[in-house]
């Protein structure tokens, strides 16, 4: 059954299919402790939030003056 919201998704997928045959676009495995978006979509603790800050390359403004 298709649905106009599936369709982005479809698009997507086939765009992604074809990168990876071409071989301008590979896949890697990724520890989740090491994933980086994770900043962003979960809580976590002190230490592993500074690692992953520092990964990303995000500084503290103020800490420079």
């Amino acid at each position: 059954m298709f649905h106009e919201k599936t369709k982005h998704t479809k698009i997507v997928r086939h765009f992604v299919r074809e990168k990876l045959e071409s071989g301008d676009l590979t896949i890697s495995y990724l520890p989740s402790k090491q994933q980086p978006a994770d900043i962003y979509t979960k809580a976590l603790g002190k230490k592993h939030f500074l690692y992953l800050k520092g990964k990303l390359g995000i500084i503290d403004p103020h800490a420079l003056t």
